[in-house]
């Protein structure tokens, strides 16, 4: 699990969650679910449908061991979010090993 924030941006809102790589090899993709809540701390919509959570997911990444990356996802649907609690579900190696839940 890892915290994170719903933010304004320029071109709208966004998702931003910064996973740390706690593996022994280099990280190539991750994919999850974050679920948004409000400066109250109640579950908010944060896709078209309402639901409280929305799937993200990054590939082409370089993260080394240890490291940490701020990782950005747009959302279209997100406009009273502020807080994200963010479950990495699957984690990708350079060397092929693959991380699931």
């Amino acid at each position: 699990m890892t915290v994170g924030s719903v933010g304004k941006v320029e071109s709208g809102v966004e998702l931003h969650l910064d996973p740390q790589n706690r593996t022994g090899g280099v990280v190539t993709g991750v994919e999850g679910v974050a679920d948004g809540f409000d400066p109250e701390g109640h579950a908010t919509a944060m896709n078209a449908t309402g639901e409280h959570d929305v799937a993200f997911a990054s590939k082409g990444l370089r993260l080394a061991p240890g490291k940490t990356l701020i990782e950005s996802w747009p959302l279209r649907h997100a406009e009273v979010a502020n807080v994200a609690l963010a479950h990495v579900a699957c984690v990708t190696c350079e060397d092929g090993r693959h991380f699931g839940r």
